[in-house]
């Protein structure tokens, strides 16, 4: 069941989308469209109702309201300040079957927002390519999002979380020119996972704690491949992080983090750099080869931090 309403432009573009009771399978968004089976559909169902006001602050163009299973079966085009998708219902999956959503350099491809309607946690997305966008996918408070086999390109932000969302997870995507930025948040993992040649650093956590990094590969980034800031309780093992224009990883304020088992070569700053206010950090096992400024740069008002079985070894 969709409803269309009706009025300015941006109104007329808007679908509503809702599973047609808990047996439906999959729901189409295309052209307006929802595919539902025919023994599926509630024909007793009532049309929902107009809601009093617009969306503040987002002009969505496909809202998903209801729990169930999605498909996106046509790409489809964001317009300056417009988001393609907007999800704000518990236990959705989004597939998008490979299909692109694509602006102008602005945008937002993706909202999972879980201040608007029942919530939005428990929610996946993957098979889905987003370029040319302000933003990827942006989460504001969900819990259990997971993103899978997404390809973000070209866009000002790839993935960006905030406002105390936890325990999402990340998993075989791909950012080109799309930077990472966990922010207020934690308890998020990312897994084998590409970031490549943002404009600024790969992949950014700041005022959060307790996040996995792990098996992913941050290269060519015009700056370090991972800045913490303001953060703690990090893990970050088994990660290929070369070739940025900054440091491998740079500690801003981040304490009580562990380093280990990473590849971090060939770096424009030093492999790992610690500034005054990060204490109490473990770096351990590490390749930390050929990088500009050496394997470490360790504040001298940096304490407590722990160097050990590193190749070249840091000076601590």
């Amino acid at each position: 069941m969709v409803w269309k309403p009706t009025g300015n432009a941006a109104s007329t573009r808007r679908t509503y989308l809702h599973a047609a009771g808990a047996a439906v399978g999959i729901t189409a968004l295309a052209s307006g469209s929802v595919a539902a089976s025919d023994d599926a559909y509630d024909c007793d169902r009532q049309e929902p109702q107009q809601p009093d006001e617009e969306f503040a602050g987002i002009t969505p163009l496909r809202v998903i309201d209801e729990p169930g299973t999605y498909e996106l079966t046509e790409d489809l085009e964001v317009g300056s300040d417009e988001t393609g998708i907007l999800i704000i219902a518990d236990d959705v999956t989004l597939d998008g079957k490979q299909n692109t959503i694509s602006g102008s350099g602005d945008g937002v491809g993706i909202f999972v927002d879980d201040d608007r309607g029942d919530g939005a946690s428990d929610v996946t997305i993957k098979n889905i390519v987003l370029k040319e966008l302000g933003t990827g996918i942006d989460l504001f408070e969900p819990r259990r999002t997971e993103i899978r086999d997404v390809v973000v390109k070209n866009s000002d932000t790839g993935f960006v979380q905030d406002n105390d969302t936890a325990s999402t997870v990340l998993r075989n995507n791909e950012f080109t020119a799309s930077p990472v930025s966990l922010g207020v948040s934690a308890n998020t993992t990312l897994i084998n996972n590409t970031i490549t040649e943002a404009d600024d650093a790969g992949l950014t956590i700041a005022d959060s704690g307790n996040n996995t990094i792990v098996d992913n590969y941050i290269s060519q980034n015009d700056g370090p491949g991972i800045l913490l800031e303001s953060t703690g309780l990090e893990r970050i093992v088994l990660n290929e992080i070369t070739d940025n224009s900054g440091a491998g990883i740079e500690f801003v304020s981040t304490s009580d983090s562990n380093v280990g088992r990473n590849t971090i070569t060939d770096n424009g700053g030093a492999g790992v750099d610690l500034d005054g206010g990060s204490d109490d950090n473990v770096i351990l096992d590490n390749n930390l080869a050929n990088n500009a400024d050496g394997p470490c740069v360790v504040d001298d008002d940096a304490s407590g931090n722990l160097f050990e079985g590193n190749d070249p070894e840091c000076d601590d």
